[in-house]
């Protein structure tokens, strides 16, 4: 007799309410060193990936170079995600432009201690605080025992929401993610990362100068499609996540043994090697 076996499968999702920041070209992420750490080239232009994996409505704020881009920030609904290409203010593209500075001039390396630094805050929504009137007279609860257990009698006395007379709900300007289409521009500053970030020693091309420090800093670039509306919602003073990197020029990332602009030759016949070369096609040495 032939017999079936059922398997069940559980199936249930284990979903952990996050938000995320991300730097991208293009729309594709660009890798990370060390973390935070992202080098691109002169001239980039670059967006910010936002989402937001939570179940409230929440407030994204960004800094640049250690500066507010604006007093105002991006509202992300539950769920949204959305590049941001662009300053709030003005209708211009993030670019990273870089420029020099004398490597053994501490003022000024003390002076761009904050180029490149990119720092997105998240607020959460703030709560309505709203009474819990009992007839006879009004007593104010804590909110959380209102949302805990609703209207109800307790102890023969009638407990109700008291929500006041309504009205439209203003504050500061912020922007709705909702409403964003295509773009560039915008303009940012961020907040220091580390009092210090430790970067290595690197291995320069031919023609780097030792006496110069190549840096960089965000700054407008060509004009953005992207559009905002108006939000009015409330969020709280205290953020609850802050997402730091650090914008570097490519000229100070470390190179590895595989990286294409290292040159190598061969120890045999001092052949220029090619990267992907297992051996040397002059003498045959491996290399």
């Amino acid at each position: 007799m032939k017999t079936t076996r059922r398997i069940s499968v559980n199936t249930t999702y284990d979903f952990k309410e996050h938000v995320l920041a991300e730097i991208t070209v293009n729309k594709n992420r660009r890798p990370k060193y060390d973390k935070n750490i992202i080098y691109l080239k002169d001239g980039t232009e670059f967006e910010i990936e936002l989402s937001n994996n939570t179940r409230g409505t929440v407030l994204a704020r960004i800094k640049l170079d250690d500066n507010l881009i604006s007093a105002s920030g991006i509202v992300l609904k539950p769920g949204e995600h959305v590049f941001l290409d662009r300053y709030l203010e003005d209708q211009r593209k993030f670019i990273f432009n870089t420029y020099n500075i004398e490597a053994k001039n501490e003022q000024s390396k003390e002076a761009i201690k904050n180029n490149g630094n990119v720092e997105i805050i998240y607020y959460k929504e703030q709560v309505p605080d709203f009474p819990i009137t009992w007839i006879g007279g009004t007593h104010t609860f804590e909110s959380d025992w209102f949302n805990n257990h609703g209207t109800t009698n307790k102890r023969g006395l009638l407990f109700e929401r008291d929500c006041g007379t309504g009205g439209t709900l203003t504050t500061n300007t912020s922007f709705s993610a909702s409403s964003l289409s295509q773009a560039r521009g915008a303009r940012v500053k961020a907040t220091v990362l580390n009092d210090s970030i430790s970067i290595g020693d690197k291995v320069a091309d031919d023609d780097s100068g030792d006496d110069l420090i190549e840096t960089g800093r965000v700054e407008m670039g060509g004009t953005s499609k992207q559009e905002f509306t108006n939000a009015y919602n409330k969020f709280n003073s205290y953020s609850f996540e802050t997402i730091r990197y650090k914008l570097l020029p490519e000229s100070e990332k470390l190179l590895t043994v595989n990286d294409s602009r290292l040159r190598r030759y061969c120890t045999s016949c001092s052949r220029k090697i090619h990267p992907k070369w297992t051996y040397c096609s002059g003498c045959g040495t491996k290399v």
